[in-house]
């Protein structure tokens, strides 16, 4: 009696157990009954606690995994701007020329090789 003197709970408890057994008694009995009531009162130590042992299948270890790979996006560098300086005025452009060889008689692609070296001549617009 001594935890109970202690225990706030265990008031209602006894209260409700009385109860049911006085109830028990004015309901009319159809047939004979027992009612046992017991009050369960912790009394001292009843041993280790119950342990569960170790998991049937290990546990997945705890890997602190990076994070997922993003390609760098690309970098366009512009090249450096070079200012150059304004061309020089060297006058009119120089008519083309025509090369001719007279031994063997032709010009120049269609006659390779010149022996007796070629001759500047002035191009001939085609009619």
């Amino acid at each position: 009696m001594k935890y109970l003197q202690g225990m706030s709970h265990g008031l209602p408890v006894l209260l409700v157990c009385a109860t049911a057994v006085v109830g028990s008694a004015l309901l009319p009995s159809v047939a004979e009954a027992r009612v046992v009531v017991d009050i369960g009162v912790p009394l001292g130590w009843y041993g280790p606690p119950y342990y569960y042992g170790p998991p049937a299948y290990p546990y997945p270890p705890a890997y602190a995994y990076p994070p997922p790979y993003v390609a760098p996006s690309p970098v366009y560098v512009a090249p450096p701007v070079q200012y150059l300086p304004p061309p020089e005025d060297r006058g009119p452009a120089a008519a083309p020329s025509w090369y001719y060889c007279n031994s063997p008689k032709g010009y120049y692609p269609y006659v390779r090789a010149c022996p007796g070296g070629w001759r500047q001549v002035q191009p001939t617009p085609t009619q």
